[in-house]
């Protein structure tokens, strides 16, 4: 539970870094996250369950009174807290992927900003450099 309340709130924290690399890297992590640190805290959350229901089914058995774990600690809290957990772990998906989009977005204004900037200053020489050709050209005489 520990666990799990640990990373609902790394999930949730919002702080996102403002490049794309740092952004594709926060997603590498999530993937890895995905992969290789929540598998095994899945097959310990089935087994926990498996063990309770083999305790109670031995004790029932032996018609004893059943085990109840503490509260908040029942195998209900414990997948309620895995619901948590994944709705935490979608919203952190859309949240990256929506952040990504944004920075590309952000990226392709900056690269065609940059691009109109040069065209303007490239304009801006153009009509100095003929403005001076023309105001130093000499005057032409009259024919007469």
């Amino acid at each position: 539970m520990k666990w799990i309340e640990a990373t609902v709130n790394k999930l949730d924290d919002r702080t996102l870094p403002n490049t794309i690399e740092a952004l594709q890297a926060e997603q590498t992590s999530f993937k890895s996250y995905r992969a290789d640190e929540k598998p095994p805290k899945f097959k310990e959350k089935d087994s926990l369950e498996a063990k309770l229901f083999k305790i109670q089914t031995k004790l029932r058995t032996q018609n004893r009174t059943l085990y109840r774990p503490p509260e908040g600690r029942l195998i209900a809290d414990v997948n309620k807290a895995w619901s948590v957990l994944e709705s935490a772990e979608h919203d952190r998906q859309v949240v990256l992927v929506e952040e990504l989009k944004r920075l590309s977005k952000l990226e392709q204004v900056g690269l065609i900003t940059n691009r109109c900037c040069f065209i303007l200053k490239m304009s801006f020489f153009f009509l100095c450099s003929l403005r001076l050709a023309l105001t130093k050209r000499p005057k032409s005489r009259k024919p007469g």
